[in-house]
């Protein structure tokens, strides 16, 4: 038997199929794996059966090409995915219903001051005092009722326990096993500095303009009183 399957399918002792089927007899253990076979004229990927049978074995070959190809387009658009949230310019955390992070962007580690890799598991509120941080809620607590998407002003804690101003935005998908969540933390540090410098320039300028405005007046008063004298000079003068 075995020597009519290798002259069928040679590729067998090639990639080293047949040792293993040897091995499945010798040891008296069956084997399954997955393994493409490129030789013969076919190119598929395969889920490989041996189980020992009396002094041989029994191979069963179930063509898993599609299934693998699926696997590779995934694997492709979440390699795809990732370098998108890798290099976006904010903070980009998934969570699963109950807050639980199961991705962190290395912008959202930087501003929250932890390594990526420790956030893992941890519950997102920890991090948004304004959203509710150490509140045993689901995270769609925070969302608008018939709307995916909620963006919200927050005080976002770091890992020193500082805080400071945050935009978030919280959407959501379904995945086969219930909802997760997208959240998006854009750090407002530099806006609210701005917003702040501006109001201090607006009330420097609102400051000037009453000094000008009281000089102003001090200054039509001076000269009113000095167009008095003058006439006062020149009538004194003229008697």
């Amino acid at each position: 038997i075995d020597r009519r399957m290798l002259e069928m399918l040679p590729g067998n002792r090639e990639d080293g199929l047949f040792d293993r089927y040897v091995a499945v007899v010798e040891t008296d253990t069956p084997i399954m794996f997955e393994h493409r076979y490129a030789h013969d004229g076919i190119d598929s990927w395969l889920r490989i059966q041996a189980v020992p049978n009396g002094d041989g074995f029994v191979v069963t070959f179930s063509d898993i090409s599609d299934a693998k190809m699926r696997e590779l387009m995934l694997r492709e658009s979440e390699a795809h995915l990732q370098a998108i949230v890798n290099t976006i310019g904010v903070g980009v955390i998934v969570v699963d219903e109950a807050g639980h992070i199961v991705v962190a962007n290395p912008v959202a580690a930087t501003l929250l001051g932890w390594p990526g890799d420790e956030m893992i598991g941890m519950n997102v509120r920890r991090f948004l005092s304004g959203a509710g941080a150490g509140e045993d809620k689901p995270l769609a607590t925070y969302l608008p009722a018939g709307d995916g998407v909620s963006t919200s002003t927050i005080r976002a804690v770091r890992r020193d326990g500082a805080d400071f101003p945050a935009e978030l935005t919280i959407g959501e998908f379904n995945v086969r096993h219930g909802r997760m969540f997208v959240v998006a933390l854009a750090d407002l540090t530099e806006r609210d500095q701005a917003l702040t410098d501006l109001r201090y320039v607006n009330e420097q300028l609102g400051t000037q303009a009453e000094d000008l405005v009281r000089l102003a007046e001090e200054l039509e008063v001076a000269k009113t009183a000095a167009e008095g004298a003058n006439r006062a000079k020149s009538d004194f003068l003229a008697n």
